[in-house]
């Protein structure tokens, strides 16, 4: 690799760790104040709402792991050398675990799962965690005032997990461009976000031989979804 294109490889994770490192400032300004607040106030305030700071804290520390362990994938994916570590594992379980931590620190309470049926898989848990937390997200911080509906489906040789939502929907050129590096989706300017969550999904979905996609229509929300291949002995 000659000198120039190694800077602009620099040049390229230096971008990547300066848009994380701006999105983590957000939440620890909000860990500081809470905490701050928890402080000086103990004692003074009912129990409900010392739990809905505490609850607060605990989703600001989830967006930052996440972010933490965005960062380390990428600089990974740019460098070729991203591996999973897969386990034998129900996908169901996951599903449920994932979505369950985070309506335990969300305001949100409209999300419906549907996952009945087992879908056994060859995965790196902690990374398909991370698929759904960032779809589930997603739908949750764009479309916050209709239901959201996480859906598992085993059909043929695949496992299917769907985030279907109510919200504005998306225009062609927006559903072309989504899993593009820091492309973030109309009304995203008001909204905290590196634009990395749907990049990253998709590289890691892919180490696992799957696919990801959307299908979505302006004003008719839209349904994010990947697929992995089932177990079979």
């Amino acid at each position: 690799m000659g000198r120039m294109d190694c800077e602009d490889a620099a040049g390229l994770l230096e971008d990547d760790v300066v848009a994380i490192t701006h999105d983590l400032k957000s939440p620890l300004a909000v860990i500081a104040l809470e905490v701050e607040c928890l402080d000086g106030k103990l004692g003074e305030q009912s129990v409900c709402e010392q739990r809905r700071a505490l609850r607060r804290i605990q989703r600001n520390v989830e967006s930052m792991d996440r972010l933490v362990h965005e960062l380390l994938d990428l600089s990974r994916m740019d460098s070729a050398r991203l591996e999973v570590i897969p386990a034998l594992t129900d996908l169901r379980d996951i599903v449920l675990d994932t979505v369950d931590r985070m309506l335990a620190t969300s305001d949100h309470s409209t999300v419906r799962i549907e996952a009945e049926a087992p879908a056994m898989v060859l995965v790196d848990v902690p990374r398909i965690e991370r698929v759904i937390a960032n779809l589930v997200g997603n739908a949750l911080k764009y479309a916050p005032d209709h239901p959201v509906t996480v859906r598992l489906e085993a059909e043929g040789a695949v496992a299917r997990v769907s985030v279907i939502d109510g919200g504005p929907g998306l225009t062609p050129d927006e559903m072309r461009s989504l899993f593009v590096k820091h492309h973030r989706c109309r009304g995203a300017s008001r909204l905290d976000g590196s634009g990395l969550g749907l990049y990253v999904s998709r590289k890691i979905v892919e180490a696992h031989g799957g696919l990801i996609g959307v299908e979505s229509g302006e004003g008719s929300g839209s349904r994010f979804y990947f697929e992995l291949p089932l177990y079979r002995r």
